[in-house]
């Protein structure tokens, strides 16, 4: 049943990826990422010496299945079902509004200053405090300028200011400097992977066997060259101080046998991409709500405090907020940070929390993924959604939150600026098709 699941959710992300939605890939690849690491507890049982025996079960892993039987269907739909209308397509001659100059200044700016200030794994092992060291850090408000900076490429790139490559070349070259360097690849795999999918499949009014033979090789190349980059950074992040450059060419000798070693270890290359954590995180997930330990769906409504309670201010101003999931899941066991997204529902609520956030997260994806060729709008809030929801796959469903909640912040900041200061700004014109407006 799990390599029916797994062989089911790679079709979804191939299905999505023809048809160009960015969001539909992220969630059928990490399935089976998560999927392969359940396999490997299945056939080779217990993975991790310090963790109890019970967790997994034979019982714990037909839990797991069936509840990722659920997830699949779901995202199933949001790959293969149609927009209800022309939304998806590209209006010819459809413009966007351009970001600010200052704006993008200002990003520009941050981001310089942030890459000196902070410390890198060419310096301190990764985790250390020395390396997470920065007032400049600002958690999820930095996650929303790479937002505005994927908005603005793809709009250079429509309107043919700027090539597709030139775009992915400099969105990577922002993340190496600022991410990849601190040893960071959750934010730098997302952003990567939804603009490739974006830039390169997504732009102009063609779809399906057309799009492929003009962008799949680009595509292809752009993922499979970034989910390289972020293995080998995190196989070599905790050794490249102290041990050197080699680390990284061992790293690369490491990646290429890891998969053939399967059979024998139960680890391929899932590892690399915390499919065995992931598996690990929803068998205690399991666990804890089949002996009464439910969070009875806080996750549903915690991102809202969240949001107005984010953690770089928490110490600032004194404030309290109640305990994320992957927080509260160390409380009772060790692990390495993070919580499986699919099992986070389950200790919520059981499967009918599994049923109801899984169709929820799929309908939302659907609708990026359908509307923002045709809408500025839906355009920004894909740019802030689909790079927080690779990383909140594995962190939970506040991060995956945190990224729709950033997009409705920036349109609700356009829309004001536009009323009150639209006519006086020649920056902030909109130049949308009065076919498909602003907001929807």
């Amino acid at each position: 049943m799990l390599e029916l699941l797994i062989f089911l959710n790679l079709g979804v992300a191939c299905l999505a990826l023809i048809r160009a939605r960015p969001a539909a890939v992220i969630l059928g690849l990490s399935q089976v990422v998560v999927l392969r690491g359940l396999s490997s507890v299945r056939d080779f049982g217990q993975t991790a010496a310090f963790l109890p025996g019970a967790i997994f079960s034979d019982g714990n892993i037909e839990t797991a299945t069936f509840i990722f039987a659920g997830s699949t269907v779901a995202f199933a739909v949001a790959a293969l079902v149609g927009p209800r209308s022309k939304s998806s397509q590209q209006v010819p001659g459809m413009s966007l509004p351009r970001v600010p100059a200052v704006v993008l200044a200002l990003i520009g700016i941050y981001f310089l200053a942030y890459s000196f200030a902070a410390g890198t794994i060419l310096e301190h092992s990764y985790g250390t405090e020395d390396l997470n060291r920065s007032a400049l850090n600002i958690g999820g408000a930095r996650v929303l300028m790479y937002a505005i900076l994927i908005y603005e490429a793809y709009r250079r790139v429509l309107m043919q200011e700027m090539s597709p490559v030139t775009g992915i070349v400099g969105i990577f070259f922002l993340c190496a400097i600022a991410e990849l360097i601190r040893g960071s690849t959750g934010i730098p795999i997302g952003i990567l992977f939804t603009s490739s999918v974006m830039l390169f499949l997504g732009i102009g009014t063609s779809s399906g066997l057309s799009v492929l033979a003009r962008g799949f090789p680009l595509v292809m190349t752009s993922l499979l060259a970034t989910a390289l980059v972020v293995v080998v950074v995190r196989i070599a992040r905790q050794d490249v101080s102290t041990e050197g450059i080699n680390v990284v060419f061992e790293a690369l000798e490491k990646v290429g046998a890891q998969e053939s070693e399967r059979a024998k270890t139960g680890r391929g290359l899932e590892k690399f991409a915390n499919g065995i954590q992931g598996a690990e995180h929803v068998l205690e997930c399991i666990t804890l709500h089949d002996s009464g330990y439910s969070r009875s769906w806080r996750s549903a409504y915690a991102p809202i405090e969240y949001t107005f309670k984010p953690a770089f201010l928490l110490k600032p101003l004194g404030l309290e907020r109640s305990k994320e999931a992957p927080w509260e899941l160390g409380d009772y066991y060790i692990h390495g940070g993070g919580i499986n997204v699919i099992g986070e529902f389950y200790w919520n609520g059981g499967y009918l929390c599994v049923i109801t956030l899984s169709a929820l997260l799929a309908w939302f994806a659907f609708l990026c993924d359908t509307r923002y060729r045709g809408s500025a709008a839906w355009l920004m809030m894909l740019c802030n959604f689909g790079p927080g929801l690779l990383m909140g796959y594995e962190y939970g469903w506040a991060q995956i939150c945190r990224g729709a909640i950033n997009g409705c912040i920036v349109i609700g900041a356009y829309v004001v600026w536009r009323k009150f200061f639209g006519r006086r700004s020649g920056a902030l014109t909109p130049m949308v098709s009065p076919e498909r407006p602003l907001v929807d």
